[in-house]
């Protein structure tokens, strides 16, 4: 299962001059995969589809390089292929 709570994704559009603002991408998102389910990301464009996907990969690459480097000690050197 793959439980996500209040993720939030934001991105700084400059403006110029010395002014940012601020735009959410993702605001207070949550919610849960059930193993062996298909699940469908539905939402208008901009709505933060691709943005919540590439979140949750980097964060599965992530914890499956810690729990490799866990589980080989931690002076191991780990690299993707």
């Amino acid at each position: 299962m793959i439980r996500v709570q209040n993720l939030t994704k934001k991105y700084r559009n400059q403006t110029g001059g010395r002014s940012s603002c601020v735009k959410y991408a993702l605001d207070n998102v949550s919610l849960d995969i059930k193993e062996g389910t298909i699940t469908a990301i539905l939402g208008l464009n901009g709505a933060g589809k691709t943005s919540l996907l590439s979140l949750l990969w980097a964060l599965l690459n992530l914890l499956e390089v810690l729990l490799v480097l866990m589980t080989k000690g931690c002076h191991t050197s780990y690299t993707r292929k």
